[in-house]
C-alpha cells in the first residue's frame, strides 16, 4: 500500500492511499508519481496539496526545495515521527538511527 499524507491546518489531513496493485504500476495509475519519491532526512522536495487539478480536484504534489538537477533524485521527508510514534517500519528506523545517532530519538 502507498500512503501518502499531508497534515493541514485545523487538525485535518489530506491523504491518498493506493491499493499495491495500482501503487506497483505506473500504467496503471499516474495521475501522481509522488507515491514513488524516496525519503530523506535533507529532502530536496515536499509534498504539498496541489488544489485545483481540472479533472481531479485536489491532489498530492510536489514542490522543490532548491534546485534541482537533470538525474538528481528528489526526496521528501516523509515526516514519520519515531519520538510519538515508535511503531515505525525497520528500515525507517534504522534511517533515524544513522541520521540522528542511536538513542537520539527527537522529532523530526
Amino acid at each position: 500500500m502507498y500512503n501518502i499524507a499531508l497534515d493541514l491546518e485545523n487538525d485535518e489531513n489530506f491523504c491518498i492511499d493506493l491499493p499495491p496493485e495500482l501503487g506497483n504500476s505506473i500504467e496503471r495509475y499516474k495521475a501522481t508519481l509522488g507515491h514513488k519519491v524516496n525519503h530523506s532526512f535533507q529532502p530536496n522536495a515536499e509534498f504539498v496539496l496541489f488544489p485545483i487539478h481540472p479533472i481531479l480536484g485536489s491532489i498530492m504534489s510536489l514542490a522543490a526545495l532548491k534546485d534541482i538537477r537533470v538525474g538528481e533524485e528528489i526526496l521528501v521527508n516523509y515526516g514519520y515521527n519515531y519520538s510519538s510514534d515508535p511503531d515505525q517500519p525497520k528500515w525507517f528506523i534504522r534511517e533515524w538511527e544513522l541520521f540522528h545517532g542511536d538513542g537520539k530519538h527527537d522529532e523530526l
